[in-house]
């Protein structure tokens, strides 16, 4: 499905295939290492090797068959520019739903974040009907806490000086939808 953005610009938004053949891991390799380099506020803190990249697709792939993970895949021009994750508790957390998401630098600020999240809680409301949705983010990342809330998540628990980010211990921020 075609959204156009705030700025006019254009992207394709799509469903992660469970056929890790019709996946190019060069694409998110190529997507994620910059945002690693950059120091954005992401767990990863190393840049990614394509070995990697190809588990990490094929893990995907399989999690999405199993019922344990829907991801949703913003694409402009043929590069990946932003990807949203819903993850399902397991055994007895099935329940509950964590949500991942990364947004290539040029892509911030134009509401692709807002969009791509909010489509995926529908999905994920509709598929597992979820008891709980949670996100986290590194205390800081005042671009994050503002979405996050304008969703309507809240705070409800803090791990304090949680995560290195930038050789410094930041609290982990975790909201509930």
């Amino acid at each position: 499905m075609k959204v156009t953005l705030k700025d006019g610009t254009i992207v394709s938004l799509r469903w992660q295939s469970v056929n890790p053949k019709k996946e190019d891991p060069k694409k998110f390799l190529n997507f994620i290492n910059p945002i690693i380099r950059e120091g954005a506020y992401i767990l990863m803190d190393k840049p990614t090797t394509l070995e990697a990249e190809k588990k990490w697709v094929e893990d995907g792939c399989k999690r999405i068959k199993h019922g344990e993970l829907i991801r949703l895949i913003a694409e402009k021009g043929g590069r990946i520019v932003g990807t949203c994750d819903a993850r399902r508790g397991k055994f007895k957390e099935k329940g509950n739903v964590t949500f991942g998401i990364a947004i290539a630098k040029e892509m911030r600020r134009k509401e692709l974040g807002n969009i791509m999240l909010t489509t995926v809680i529908k999905k994920t409301k509709q598929k597992w009907k979820p008891k709980n949705i949670a996100i986290s983010y590194i205390r800081g990342n005042t671009a994050a806490e503002r979405l996050y809330t304008k969703i309507g998540f809240k705070e409800f628990a803090v791990f304090p000086k949680w995560i290195k980010h930038k050789n410094r211990y930041h609290d982990a921020v975790w909201m509930r939808l």
